[in-house]
């Protein structure tokens, strides 16, 4: 009989809660942010110089924004997720 190591556990790479959140917090701002209109639809070969500003001032009103990103890569929807940051 020859030994086996264990397997190593690896972090989550998707995480269900952002952090300094519960996950009853998350649940409800998810919750709340199906229900908002977008404040823009950003398409396939769009430009979006305005959009940074858009977001920002959406923030000033209310602690939830959506953007609406359909027509665009999963691969454009990080870029613009760090440009947010």
């Amino acid at each position: 009989m020859l030994w086996k190591p264990v397997p190593p556990v690896y972090p989550r790479l998707i995480q269900q809660v952002p952090e300094g959140l519960t996950l009853k917090e998350a649940t409800e701002m998810r919750q709340k942010g199906r229900t908002l209109p977008p404040i823009c639809k950003l398409g396939k070969n769009g430009v979006y110089f305005q959009l940074v500003n858009n977001v920002r001032e959406a923030f000033e009103e209310c602690e939830l924004v959506r953007v609406n990103c359909q027509g665009l890569n999963k691969s454009d929807y990080r870029k613009i997720g760090a440009k947010l940051r």
